[in-house]
Order: structure tokens, then C-alpha cells, then sequence
């Protein structure tokens, strides 16, 4: 598990995580983003961004992974972007 949070965002302003590169992610690997406010999960593999609403102090995220069987291949970068 990997925790981060992501601040900096005014209140009401959008926020967009993006995981472009999933090419560089084994194919045995689940990853799943865990908004740690509301434990909410999201399939990282099928999309490649999530939006969220700021509430203007910082948010806590989760990235889980797991493994479903052994595999050599590094993970993706991830990035945030107000709009």
C-alpha cells in the first residue's frame, strides 16, 4: 500500500489524478485508489485519471496493489492537475 495526500487545491476547485503509463504495469498486478476519506475504491487499470472536488484542506489517497502471481516489470508514475 502506498498512502499520499494531495493539497494545495481551493475549496470547489476540481482535481484530476493521472496514471498514463500503464503499459509499464504487469498484467498480474490490481491497482486499486482508495479515497481514504471515504474508502471508496477505483480500478486504476481501466482508467487512466479520477476527479475529485478539493474540500480545500488535504485529501488522503491509497494506492493497493495486488499480485496475482510473480512478475519483474516496474510501476506507473503517478500525477495531480487542478482544473
Amino acid at each position: 500500500e502506498w498512502r499520499f495526500a494531495v493539497d494545495g487545491a481551493t475549496k470547489g476547485e476540481r482535481v484530476t489524478l493521472y496514471w498514463p503509463n500503464f503499459t509499464a504495469v504487469p498484467s498480474n498486478l490490481q491497482l486499486q485508489l482508495r479515497d481514504n476519506a471515504t474508502g471508496t475504491l477505483y480500478p486504476m487499470k481501466n482508467n487512466g485519471k479520477w476527479a475529485y472536488t478539493a474540500t480545500g484542506t488535504a485529501q488522503s489517497f491509497s494506492i493497493i496493489g495486488t499480485q496475482t502471481s510473480s512478475s519483474t516489470k516496474s510501476s506507473t508514475a503517478l500525477s495531480a492537475k487542478t482544473s
